[in-house]
């Protein structure tokens, strides 16, 4: 994602930094010049909805944010007309068990699943990763994109088996008020792996709004 950006106009966030400043009252994981103002911030999956979390905390406000592989709540929600189209609790509860019980295959079956490049030695141990799930359970973000300014463009593929895109992709943005300035990428055979199935298409993304931006760090 570094191509065509200076490297020192970019800052890579881990997402279990991001997750202890918010959750846990850890320091902030980048200086204070990064969390308003000329910042373009990028998030994917678990990192863009800590990232909606931080904007809806005042935490950051960026000039522009884009998410990637992300709603503002992860769960499914049976409402009956006002359902919200999520991934059944059940299943989240299954996926915390089984990294509970064994991390590494646990992983090694999410990836398969998600179409991932093997992220074994990059990844966290399974009590860091079990405090991720619960995050990502606990992030519900629908009523305060009513009044967010922050513009955001969302990108999602038609195909995530991790979020059930095909209805998401016409019904979701109707199940919210969103700033006018929101902006919806749907991506016809995308998956959960958008950062490397479409790296072009991102890295296009984030370059056009940088051009928007002058000086913007990302």
């Amino acid at each position: 994602m570094r191509q065509g950006l200076p490297e020192s106009l970019i800052t890579v966030v881990d997402w279990f930094d991001m997750g202890r400043w918010l959750f846990d009252k850890a320091p902030c994981p980048v200086t204070e010049s990064l969390q308003a103002g000329q910042v373009i911030w990028m998030g994917w999956s678990l990192g863009g909805s800590l990232m909606l979390e931080a904007m809806a905390r005042n935490q950051l406000h960026p000039t522009q944010a884009i998410i990637v592989s992300a709603w503002p709540r992860f769960l499914a929600e049976d409402l009956g007309n006002a359902a919200w189209p999520g991934v059944p609790r059940k299943n989240w509860r299954a996926l915390r068990h089984q990294v509970q019980r064994d991390s590494d295959a646990a992983l090694v079956q999410f990836d398969r699943w998600l179409g991932l490049p093997d992220t074994r030695d990059c990844q966290r141990g399974s009590a860091d990763l079990v405090r991720g799930l619960d995050w990502l359970a606990a992030i519900d973000q629908r009523v305060w994109l009513e009044t967010s300014t922050v513009p955001i463009t969302w990108v999602c593929g038609t195909h995530d088996p991790l979020l059930p895109l095909p209805q998401c992709a016409s019904a979701w943005p109707e199940k919210l008020q969103t700033n006018p300035a929101n902006r919806w990428d749907v991506l016809a055979e995308g998956g959960h792996a958008i950062p490397w199935s479409h790296r072009n298409f991102l890295i296009e993304l984030l370059l056009a709004h940088k051009n928007k931006t002058r000086d913007a760090h990302v």
